[in-house]
């Protein structure tokens, strides 16, 4: 199904060498035809909002794409 190219927030996570998972928070970027065409460089993301009100408007937003897209794996992290 194709949609309006758009960000959304996506779970992601890394996993350690001793196989344990963190989870976090990054934006990706999908066009039309649900390509991956770009993410955010930090993806730790935190919400934000000028009010309490956007504040609390970006988490429902968070809070929706996590529940809707399942987490995917970012990296896999070496100790060295």
């Amino acid at each position: 199904m194709k949609h309006k190219d758009s960000w959304r927030y996506q779970a992601v996570y890394v996993t350690r060498d001793d196989d344990m998972k963190e989870f976090s928070i990054c934006e990706v970027y999908l066009d039309k035809d649900d390509k991956l065409e770009a993410w955010t460089e930090n993806f730790k993301i935190n919400p934000f909002g000028d009010t309490i009100e956007e504040l609390t408007g970006d988490l429902q937003l968070i809070l929706g794409d996590v529940q809707k897209w399942k987490a995917v794996l970012l990296i896999r992290c070496v100790s060295v």
